[in-house]
């Protein structure tokens, strides 16, 4: 093999937490001005980022915009920031999660809802995408965007006007995703989510179906914690269609063949749910 077509980078492997907290600090210590930068990560990685900037930067003036609700507008909220130079907003997602649940309710079907088309665009990011100019000529701060990975997608496709003008996008892991996907106590973390917060993973595990080349025995897990998701919010269909492709990858989970049954004798398949059941 000629080493000069080797592409060397893409042999690399991927950069680590730590080190793309450190790259992440290293970009928000040569900010100056307006700077956007997007963080992916679980809230409680989140948590642990912002600890670790202000004590690599104390000379920094950092503050943090928590959002609790769905918000239709951040620029008023900002503005109380200007004094600031680096200022973290998490909490965005539950714009997103609020604008799901309105399209549901409207009769939207799931592929409407999931194709990050222009069909639909929620009120916050229509209102960044209108308003970047101002946030880049009145907001002289660097933003960073604490965001799930669903939530990632839903700037990248419709909100690009506003992602375009990003100066860096960075990874960082959950130990807990990771946990999840090995630990037998799957089943009583899922059982333990509120709706909402079953709501953000089913869009969480979707983008990174979708948009993540994953081994195997990844899908699988990623496909069974869907199908649980979606069982808990009574999407009976949805989550057979989930249970199936996990179990074609992992086809000897009894427990899985079990609930799969559960979801089907919800929808009245009932000789269908007893082949499920004897698996």
């Amino acid at each position: 093999m000629n080493p000069e077509n080797i592409d060397w980078e893409e042999n690399l492997p991927p950069p680590s937490p730590e080190e793309e907290t450190q790259a992440l600090i290293n970009a928000i210590r040569r900010s100056r001005g307006f700077r956007l930068l997007f963080v992916q990560c679980a809230p409680q990685a989140g948590q642990k980022v912002i600890e670790k900037v202000k004590q690599e930067l104390p000379q920094k003036k950092i503050a943090v915009l928590s959002l609790d609700e769905a918000r239709d507008k951040l620029y008023p909220l900002v503005a109380e920031y200007q004094d600031q130079e680096v200022l973290f907003i998490r909490g965005l997602e539950h714009s997103l999660l609020a604008y799901e649940a309105e399209k549901r309710t409207e009769g939207w079907n799931t592929e409407e809802i999931y194709s990050y088309s222009w069909h639909g665009v929620p009120r916050i990011l229509s209102h960044l995408n209108q308003q970047r100019e101002q946030f880049r000529d009145n907001f002289p701060l660097c933003f960073v965007f604490l965001l799930p990975r669903f939530a990632i997608d839903y700037f990248i496709h419709r909100c690009p006007d506003f992602y375009d003008w990003r100066s860096g996008c960075f990874q960082i892991s959950s130990d807990d995703a990771d946990l999840r996907e090995t630990s037998s106590n799957l089943y009583n973390w899922v059982f333990s989510l509120k709706p909402q917060a079953r709501q953000q993973e089913i869009l969480n595990i979707q983008a990174q179906l979708k948009h993540q080349s994953l081994p195997l025995p990844n899908q699988a897990n990623l496909s069974l914690q869907q199908a649980l998701l979606l069982h808990l919010e009574d999407r009976y269909s949805e989550a057979i269609e989930s249970y199936d492709k996990s179990l074609e990858i992992k086809p000897n989970n009894h427990k899985a063949w079990a609930i799969r049954g559960i979801n089907l004798v919800n929808l009245q398949r009932h000789s269908e749910a007893i082949e499920s059941y004897d698996k």
